[in-house]
């Protein structure tokens, strides 16, 4: 559902969407904002999965680990896959 919110930008945001739009990339100052928050959500999935690689590497590093076919068979069996052995 769509609603309208009231934001203050400032000149330089202003100046910037204005630009977007000028340029025919989008068509208006909505898309422009959407296309805005959809990029901090891309930056968000990507630090999240910067960090749970960062968290991986220190488990190794440290340690804990267990066979890959010990993990693939835990994997299969949390997704209800019942694989032969």
């Amino acid at each position: 559902m769509a609603t309208n919110t009231s934001i203050t930008l400032g000149d330089h945001f202003e100046r910037f969407i204005a630009s977007q739009i000028a340029s025919g990339r989008y068509n208006s100052r909505s898309e422009v904002i959407r296309a805005a928050l959809r990029g901090m959500e891309e930056q968000e999935r990507k630090a999240a999965t910067i960090a749970m690689m960062k968290q991986s590497m220190e488990d190794i590093r440290a340690g804990r680990t267990r066979p890959a076919k010990a993990a693939l068979r835990q994997i299969a069996e949390d997704l209800g896959l019942h694989l032969g052995r």
